[in-house]
């Protein structure tokens, strides 16, 4: 979405200068053409700028603020190391090049502790077994925060389509999980 507001605001510019400036030599036209780059290219760098700004400060916010329920945040590979253990407890193969992965998220703490940004592309992958990675099948729905409420273990499975080989390694906030031997899921 905010790809596509840039994008439209982009287009809508080129648009405008295109329009104003019709009537011009072929030499105006080149110095139109490397202007509106110039233009477009800044109003992307600082889109991807600011979108990256939010994020960082959505994560910093989420952190430093109390939540309701008291729950440290996971939102990187050091903060997974530290606040939770997570091994994949089954891989199953659903039939048609799509896995089930069931992860176990061991919280040790006494406080809850709440996985976050599970939708963001990189966070959670699947490896097979050459190294060919296979994001979340539906990251928007799949990708939701997960808890792990304290002094408890909570299972979490993730579904992942069009998986070509042998599942081999769950990337999880960049750190490798090695998944047990696929099995067939029942009724299959």
């Amino acid at each position: 979405m905010k790809n596509s507001i840039c994008l439209c605001f982009s287009l809508i510019t080129v648009a405008f200068i295109s329009s104003a400036c019709s009537d011009k030599s072929e030499e105006d036209s080149s110095a139109i053409k490397s202007g509106t780059k110039a233009i477009v290219s800044g109003i992307v760098s600082t889109g991807k700028d600011a979108i990256t700004g939010i994020s960082e400060g959505l994560d910093t916010g989420r952190k430093e603020g109390e939540s309701a329920d008291k729950a440290q945040i996971v939102a990187s590979k050091e903060d997974l190391n530290k606040l939770l253990s997570v091994t994949v407890a089954k891989a199953e193969d659903l039939g048609g090049q799509s896995f089930q992965l069931t992860l176990a998220v061991k919280n040790e703490h006494e406080f809850p502790v709440r996985m976050t940004n599970l939708s963001d592309k990189k966070t959670v992958v699947l490896l097979d077994k050459d190294g060919f990675s296979y994001p979340l099948a539906n990251s928007v729905v799949q990708g939701v925060d997960t808890t792990a409420l304290g002094n408890s273990t909570t299972r979490v499975r993730y579904t992942f389509n069009a998986v070509e080989g042998e599942p081999a390694i769950l990337r999880l906030y960049d750190t490798d999980i090695p998944v047990p031997n696929v099995v067939k899921a029942t009724g299959q």
